[in-house]
């Protein structure tokens, strides 16, 4: 009886270990392919098919969307994708190492006109994470010439604060820039005078 027991326990680890296998060598053209249809409602998985073997031909990765303008693959790697969706909006998807697997980090901007993006972590079966958040403090510099009380002021009249965000595929970081909507052209100095562009390195579990 230890012996079925513990033939049947090397079993189900060995058919784990397999299903771990499986799922961390899910390439970036899967992960693509297989994004949920909700998450990009004019681009369904057989226009984002259509991108890859577009792109394994040799051939311009461009195909026409639902809202009829043009979506473009514009940068491909083994753990990264760049897709211009439209001509004001871009997806970038980057497979991200943690721990004990590989995570799913999706960066969807939007520029209206200025550019707002968007942050999440899934994992390779689309299950969402968590959002990651930049915080003000974080994207904003004293300078030296300013007084303390007024840069707390100028932080408290920056509303509403835009962030964009891009992944770079050469590495795991993230540059993060903040920007800030409605400035009255005399307050613009001071504002972009506090405002700082990061970059953000992936610790396993966030960047930081």
């Amino acid at each position: 009886m230890k012996q079925i027991k513990k033939m049947f326990l090397s079993i189900l680890m060995l058919l784990c270990l397999m299903t771990n296998i499986r799922v961390s060598a899910k390439t970036i053209k899967e992960i693509w392919t297989s994004l949920p249809d909700s998450m990009i409602v004019y681009l369904n998985r057989d226009i984002r098919a259509e991108c890859i073997n577009l792109l394994d031909m040799g051939m311009k990765a461009e195909v026409a969307n639902k809202l009829g303008g043009k979506t473009r693959i514009d940068t491909l790697t083994s753990n990264f994708i760049s897709v211009a969706l439209t001509e004001s909006s871009n997806m970038q998807i980057k497979l991200l190492p943690t721990q004990n697997d590989t995570v799913i980090c999706v960066v969807h901007t939007y520029s209206a006109p200025l550019p707002e993006s968007s942050v999440a972590l899934y994992t390779q079966k689309w299950e969402k994470i968590s959002d990651i958040t930049f915080n003000m403090d974080s994207l904003t510099i004293k300078p030296d010439t300013m007084e303390q009380s007024e840069y707390e002021n100028i932080k408290r009249y920056m509303d509403p604060f835009l962030i964009s965000a891009r992944l770079l595929p050469e590495s795991e970081d993230i540059i993060v820039s903040p920007s800030v909507a409605n400035i009255a052209f005399e307050d613009r100095e001071k504002i972009n005078a506090i405002l700082l562009q990061r970059k953000f390195k992936w610790d396993g579990n966030s960047f930081n």
